[in-house]
C-alpha cells in the first residue's frame, strides 16, 4: 500500500467531493473531528459582532469552540441536548440563536453524548 498511498488519498477525495457536490480542491482529509473543527475554527474571519451557534456535542469540539470564542472575543451560543431530546424545541432554539452575525453553526449528525441521530437536513435548512 505504501507505494499507492497518495493515489488512495486522491481517489477518496474525488469520491467524497462527488458525493457532497464539492470541488475536489476544497475537500481535505484530516485525522479526526477535533482536527477538522480546529482547522475550520482557526481559518474563519471573525468580527466583534460574530457569534458561533452549536448544539452541545463532542467534548473536544465544545472546548475548541469555547477557546476560539474567548480568544477572538466573540459570543458562542450553546444549545443543550440533554435527554430526553425534544427535537422541535431544539429546532426552535437553533432558529432563535442564529442571526445575521452568526459566522458558524456546529452540530454533530450523530450526538456523541447520547447517540441521537439529528435530522440534519432540518438544521441546515434553518441555517441557510
Amino acid at each position: 500500500m505504501s507505494g499507492n498511498y497518495f493515489s488512495y488519498l486522491y481517489d477518496n477525495i474525488i469520491a467524497l467531493s462527488d458525493f457532497i457536490g464539492a470541488d475536489p480542491e476544497d475537500v481535505h482529509l484530516v485525522e479526526n473531528a477535533t482536527t477538522a473543527c480546529n482547522t475550520v475554527l482557526k481559518s474563519l474571519d471573525y468580527t466583534v459582532e460574530s457569534n458561533i451557534v452549536h448544539v452541545n456535542g463532542y467534548g473536544a469540539v465544545n472546548n475548541a469552540i469555547k477557546q476560539i470564542s474567548e480568544k477572538k472575543g466573540i459570543e458562542y451560543r450553546t444549545i443543550s441536548d440533554d435527554p430526553p431530546i425534544d427535537i422541535e424545541n431544539l429546532l426552535l432554539m437553533w432558529e432563535e440563536y442564529i442571526d445575521d452575525n452568526t459566522t458558524l453553526c456546529v452540530i454533530d449528525h450523530i450526538s456523541s453524548t447520547n447517540a441521537f441521530v439529528y435530522p440534519i437536513e432540518k438544521f441546515i435548512e434553518i441555517a441557510h
